[in-house]
């Protein structure tokens, strides 16, 4: 048995720190005879202990351990033998750690929500236009003002799972309109929830982030609301086939509406305004007349309409009207690859509707379509409203019938009259027929008949050649 004692760490015990620290004058050292370096001073009011020591680059240093009696000697001389054994530059890995904790925190300041968000992210924003560009700011704004100034990396699930009810009780910004709920619904929670994980994504490509804090969270579903589910029914309502009757007040309306703009001209041109266009010998006095029917004969959103050019519209070889999508414009950009091609056959009617519309605008070639009529650019997005008021009022049909029911009624239609799928999609401006089938394949239901009485005439064209089998078969 080793009875032998066990040497200490350093050979300065208590009773000497004590003697030392209550006796020594100011500035005087108690070295350690064991430690290379370690030593206490003595301080005008206390003593403290102290690491001498060469630095890699032979510069001579002395780095503050503790004080004493705060921090008794075998405390302080094991910090010390650490850094004596493996030739540590203590005070340069501390100004190494200061450093990178002052630049942990700029790169939080930077990583906040609100300057990735006015910083690097504008420019992804800006791939939008600037009308969506401004809006989705301001919805990030608005719906995320709590994470604004937090650092994006420490976002968690649980915080998203704390807005997510938040938000479900927050009032809107605006007014609600038509008696609406004053509260967002899950559909507009969930297209925020969409735009900040857009942002995370986008900042982890932009090096900004290692990874998306939230990858993996997902919204909890709508709680049930008798309100939302009529809205919803309302909603899914409007996805038909305009009636007959419809499409003659439709009609009528877009006459009357045509009428009405001759009418006002000719009393504008009796009243002191002459140098006007007289419209009686046209075939369109206002370009809502045409931009209407041709929206009635595609299915198209209006947007795409709006920016619809003559290089697009083929009436001479193909009869073909062929374009890509708006909507997918911005995306396709961001991706680096083409947008949704839209390619349409002209009826005989739409076809001759161009070609007058073309002849009453000089033939061009080039250019929009349906340019403003007063500065030649391309109009507002919302300059049908209220054409598309008048029409529906001159021809006596709902107020609420939006002007989105010209689409639902080219979808239906075509989708009802057998048209495949996949043609469908092709014409309207949709990559697959995934959205084609949820809203509108209730109007095919004899699909699933005829596919049951193909697979029967098999079963059947069989049975009556069941004769031919020969009898020594065997299964």
């Amino acid at each position: 048995m080793n009875n032998k004692p066990r040497q200490r760490l350093t050979a300065i015990t208590n009773a000497k720190a004590d003697k030392f620290a209550s006796s020594a004058g100011t500035r005087s050292q108690l070295s350690c005879a064991n430690i290379s370096g370690f030593h206490l001073v003595k301080n005008a009011s206390s003593a403290s202990w102290r690491y001498r020591y060469t630095d890699s680059s032979g510069v001579r240093k002395q780095i503050t351990i503790g004080q004493y009696p705060a921090m008794l000697p075998q405390t302080a001389a094991a910090i010390a033998a650490e850094w004596n054994s493996r030739g540590a530059d203590p005070l340069g890995e501390k100004e190494k750690q200061r450093s990178q904790q002052l630049q942990q925190a700029q790169e939080a300041g930077r990583r906040t929500l609100r300057n990735y968000l006015d910083g690097q992210y504008s420019r992804t924003l800006a791939t939008f236009g600037e009308k969506k560009a401004r809006a989705y700011r301001s919805e990030i704004l608005f719906s995320f003002e709590t994470f604004l100034d937090r650092d994006m990396a420490t976002l968690t699930r649980r915080d998203m799972g704390e807005w997510q009810t938040r938000i479900e009780k927050q009032k809107k910004r605006y007014k609600p309109k038509n008696g609406s709920s004053p509260f967002y619904d899950h559909n507009t929670i969930t297209r925020f929830f969409g735009l900040l994980r857009a942002l995370l994504n986008q900042a982890v490509k932009d090096e900004v982030l290692e990874v998306n804090p939230i990858q993996g969270f997902a919204l909890k579903p709508p709680v049930y609301n008798e309100a939302v589910e009529e809205k919803e029914r309302r909603l899914e309502a409007t996805r038909r086939m305009l009636t007959p009757s419809e499409m003659t007040q439709l009609l009528i309306g877009l006459n009357m509406f045509g009428e009405r703009k001759r009418a006002e001209r000719r009393n504008s041109r009796a009243h002191g305004k002459a140098y006007l266009q007289e419209l009686d010998s046209v075939e369109y006095p206002h370009w809502f007349v045409p931009f209407c029917r041709l929206s009635m004969s595609t299915g198209w959103r209006p947007g795409d309409i709006y920016a619809l050019r003559w290089e697009e519209v083929d009436l001479r070889f193909s009869g073909k009207l062929r374009k890509y999508s708006e909507k997918s414009k911005a995306t396709a950009r961001r991706k680096g690859k083409a947008g949704t091609l839209m390619e349409v056959p002209l009826s005989a009617n739409t076809k001759q509707l161009l070609q007058a519309w073309k002849k009453q605008q000089d033939n061009p070639d080039t250019g929009l379509v349906f340019p403003s009529p007063v500065t030649g650019q391309m109009m507002a997005t919302d300059a049908h409203y209220d054409p598309w008021s008048d029409t529906k009022k001159y021809g006596g049909l709902p107020e609420e019938l939006h002007y989105y029911a010209l689409r639902h009624h080219g979808i239906s239609t075509m989708v009802a009259a057998g048209i495949p799928l996949l043609s469908v999609a092709k014409i309207i401006g949709h990559k697959s027929v995934e959205l084609i089938e949820r809203h509108y394949g209730h109007l095919c239901p004899d699909s699933a008949q005829e596919a049951m009485d193909v697979i029967e005439a098999t079963i059947s064209k069989a049975q009556d050649n069941k004769s031919t089998i020969p009898n020594n078969f065997q299964s």
